[in-house]
């Protein structure tokens, strides 16, 4: 949006230069994209954020500049006669929505000449990129530029008489399939989710976007209807977006604009009419509103500003900065402040919003740079530690952990044969493919499943993931789920039980059982080749087979054996962690990360089929100081490499904490891990 730097001297005192002016601007209010002269002036392009509806005129933004610089900022008041005629023998308003026009004001104006603006009004318009067109018109573009309100004149003549022959402007929402004919000339066909200012006959405006050409001012009206509204902000952005027509009304009333903003524009384009045009102001004006929105009060300690900035301001400091943003403060105790909240600021709602409108007019530049003050804790948390034991153990047998949305669409669960209204729905989902909160990990194992046989044809995959259900409460559950793809026949199940009962036994879980379950209990399981493992009369969780018509729904065409347990239920069961790993944890070593580049190297070595992948691990690291991480990617048999071989493949990280490696160094390194590897173990690099 733009802004003339010599019409905000007109309402504030400014002793700073333009430049001076677009820095302060940017760094406490709103982004001055670019700022250029033209006319003797210097015009501001302002990036005004969606929430500050206040800043979209002259006004909001020489509000801020005296905040900034403690200056007292003026409105010159314009004031008219009436006449006698009551305003209700000319208009009556109707609105049929008060959510969707909170507040509709008109005033008539008669014997207006037409005519063009004066040479002040039409250099105002055209430096803030507006063109003239008759001085009515320009007056309502003139004070939407100064307040923030856009207004709109009917031509008064042009609207239809209803049965007791009064004119009458109605408020409500466009029937399918009506039409409108827009000030720019183009017909627009419009539905039900746009908003329009109709007569008893026609839409004759798009509420809050542009007027009809069935009611524009020309050079032959005589009366003006002169309308400022308020209307819903979602409305009229989703009406904009619908009708691909952006304009500088609904630039502004999308922002959400001051309820009581309507009232002072109204008053002040009523008397410049008056004084440009001429004409008689009809006595009265029309104000239609339901309720006035209350004000907002809010309590802060002036002690939870300084905690929240890391500051030592006075009250009185905090006092002035208030005061200078036009907020209104009653002390109610010695260390309590109740701020009322001017209307025109719509995005203040909480302590928080306060305290960073202090911030920002005190200067974030003048906040001292504090790390956080906080205690930590050196408790033990067994929870934590069982989750990485947990996962630890599950990679020496092989599986791979994968993460995963908590969102599931509709067709994922009827692939999986579960039913939608057993899930939670979100009301805003980010897309049709996350609409529900997922029950169990079994649609995503399913899933990441489809995708990895692309590449392989037996893999283990397994996550530690949230659910959500319903029935309990609160309905957030940890679970972990397993999967074992490929497989042939009864193979995977009976690798998966023995995995369970390793795991069971490794943290100490007794008393558990597995008992048949019932067909409908668990619909993606296939019936007699799945159970339910009981933990004393607790069910635990399920292992067994993928049912054949889900992998069919999923275009799995290799068997996939699952266990899912309630996680939260087995902490609860776990035996206590031996003293001897708390002992390790609590001293543990902690140093900073390096700042230069770490290098990675990927090596494959043929090696015997028995070679433990560990204890290559542990070989490969303890070749040099500067490897910092050995990492196992692949195991891979084929008759190709022999009989009794097999290859291995790790990616080894190198880094130094005092340089940056330089290839040389590099490749000694490589160079003596593939020697140690040879000469320890007879392995050889794959590809030499």
């Amino acid at each position: 949006m733009y802004f003339s730097f010599n019409w905000l001297k007109e309402f504030v005192e400014i002793d700073k230069s333009a430049d001076e002016i677009a820095e302060l601007l940017t760094c406490k209010t709103a982004e001055v994209v670019s700022f250029q002269k033209k006319n003797k002036d210097v015009i501001f392009d302002l990036d005004i954020l969606p929430n500050r509806g206040d800043l979209t005129g002259h006004l909001g933004i020489a509000r801020e500049i005296a905040a900034i610089e403690r200056k007292k900022i003026s409105l010159k008041e314009l004031k008219s006669e009436e006449e006698n005629t009551e305003i209700e023998n000319y208009l009556t308003v109707e609105i049929e929505d008060f959510n969707d026009c909170p507040r509709y004001m008109a005033r008539v104006i008669e014997d207006v000449k037409i005519g063009p603006s004066p040479e002040w009004l039409k250099e105002k318009l055209e430096n803030c990129g507006i063109q003239s067109i008759n001085n009515v018109v320009d007056i309502t573009n003139y004070i939407m530029l100064e307040l923030g309100q856009p207004l709109h004149a009917f031509d008064g003549e042009k609207i239809a008489l209803d049965q007791n022959n009064k004119r009458k402007i109605i408020v409500r929402r466009a029937k399918e399939g009506e039409e409108i004919i827009t000030l720019d000339g183009i017909k627009r066909k419009l539905k039900n989710n746009v908003l329009i200012i109709a007569d008893f006959k026609k839409p004759i405006a798009v509420a809050g976007i542009m007027g009809g050409a069935n009611s524009e001012i020309d050079e032959n009206t005589k009366m003006v209807i002169l309308e400022s509204a308020n209307f819903n902000p979602i409305l009229i952005r989703k009406a904009a977006k619908f009708l691909n027509l952006r304009t500088e009304a609904e630039e502004r009333f999308e922002k959400n604009l001051d309820f009581y903003l309507a009232e002072l524009a109204l008053e002040r384009a009523t008397s410049l009419i008056k004084t440009l045009a001429g004409g008689k102001i009809v006595k009265g004006k029309i104000d239609q509103f339901k309720t006035k929105p209350p004000k907002t009060k809010i309590e802060i300690k002036p002690s939870m500003i300084n905690d929240y900035l890391g500051t030592d301001l006075k009250k009185e400091e905090i006092k002035d900065i208030l005061l200078s943003l036009q907020f209104k403060i009653e002390e109610k105790e010695k260390d309590l402040f109740e701020v009322e909240v001017p209307s025109f600021r719509k995005d203040i709602k909480m302590d928080k919003d306060l305290i960073e409108e202090i911030a920002r007019i005190y200067g974030f530049e003048k906040i001292p740079s504090t790390l956080p003050k906080t205690i930590i804790s050196q408790e033990f948390n067994k929870s934590v530690f069982l989750e990485n034991q947990v996962r630890h153990f599950l990679k020496n047998f092989g599986f791979f952990e994968i993460y995963t949305y908590t969102f599931l669409s509709k067709e994922i669960l009827e692939k999986t044969r579960l039913e939608a209204k057993n899930c939670f729905k979100i009301k805003n989902p980010l897309s049709n493919l996350k609409e529900y909160m997922r029950t169990t990990l079994i649609p995503n194992l399913l899933e990441t499943s489809y995708e990895n046989l692309k590449n392989f044809d037996k893999f283990r995959l397994f996550e530690l993931g949230r659910v959500y259900l319903k029935e309990k409460k609160p309905p957030e559950t940890q679970n972990l789920g397993l999967a074992i793809v490929g497989e042939k026949n009864e193979k995977g199940f009976f690798l998966l039980k023995g995995i369970l009962e390793e795991f069971l036994k490794t943290f100490k879980i007794e008393n558990w059982d597995l008992i048949s379950i019932e067909k409908t209990s668990f619909p993606y399981l296939h019936p007699g080749k799945s159970a339910q493992i009981m933990l004393e009369n607790n069910i635990l969780g399920v292992i067994g087979e993928i049912h054949p018509l889900v992998l069919y729904n999923f275009e799995i065409k290799k068997p996939v054996v699952i266990l899912e347990i309630n996680f939260d239920l087995l902490k609860k069961f776990a035996q206590p962690i031996s003293k001897e790993i708390k002992l390790e944890i609590s001293e543990a070593i902690y140093k900073p990360i390096s700042k230069f580049q770490a290098t990675e190297r990927d090596l494959a070595f043929l090696v015997d089929k028995d070679l433990d992948p560990k204890k290559l691990e542990t070989l490969i690291r303890e070749v040099d100081k500067l490897i910092k991480r050995v990492e196992l990617f692949d195991e891979y048999y084929s008759e190709k490499l022999g009989k009794d071989k097999k290859s291995l493949a790790y990616h080894i990280t190198l880094q130094a904490e005092d340089r940056t490696l330089k290839e040389e160094e590099i490749n000694e390194i490589i160079s003596k891990i593939i020697q140690t590897v040879e000469e320890k173990t007879g392995g050889k690099l794959r590809g030499k």
